[in-house]
């Protein structure tokens, strides 16, 4: 399963570049240079892996951070860029990467709430982001103090919209994922 899940992510950076270098996004749109795609694959395969050196971790560091910021700095965002914003709310749970989760976790509702269909969608071409989609929407409720009953009101507010865009099997998942 996990060679699987790999397999699957690898294709959507290929298609993630294949976009970026066609051309077939907006003037506004962001593009990732070839460096910031090298930075989201190590990142998700590790293949840089830890260095001893505090410096050469602290580049690498600000490098991840630099691009996460590039992309939340948007206010709505294209599908392509959704797409880089859910493979990073990915890589960041898998890899633990604490303090993005963190932040993500603080903005994950608002964005969703800013672009509900874009987000569905994307997460319907690309289901294998609905756990950690949903783990982070779930988190964004205990970090922010709020309760059950307002978990229960978000479900009840999108509820048309999740089952419209996600279908019976996603949407239920989706559903389920964030009220457990």
């Amino acid at each position: 399963m996990k060679v699987y899940r790999i397999f699957c992510l690898v294709l959507v950076i290929f298609y993630l570049l294949l976009f970026n270098e066609v051309g077939f996004s907006s003037e506004n749109e962001i593009k990732l240079s070839p460096n910031e795609t090298y930075i989201l694959i190590d990142r998700l395969l590790s293949l840089s892996g830890d260095s001893n050196n505090i410096k050469d971790n602290l580049a690498k560091y600000n490098k991840w951070a630099n691009l996460y910021i590039k992309i939340r700095s948007k206010n709505l965002l294209s599908k392509n860029e959704m797409k880089v914003y859910l493979l990073i709310v990915f890589i960041s749970e898998n890899r633990m990467l604490t303090q993005t989760q963190e932040d993500i976790s603080f903005e994950i509702l608002s964005k969703f709430e800013k672009q509900p269909t874009l987000f569905l969608d994307v997460l319907k071409e690309l289901p294998f982001f609905i756990s950690t989609s949903c783990n982070a929407l779930k988190e964004h409720f205990i970090i922010t103090g709020k309760n059950e009953n307002q978990k229960k009101q978000f479900i009840n507010k999108y509820r048309m919209v999740i089952m419209q865009h996600l279908g019976d099997t996603y949407s239920i998942k989706f559903m389920t994922s964030i009220l457990n």
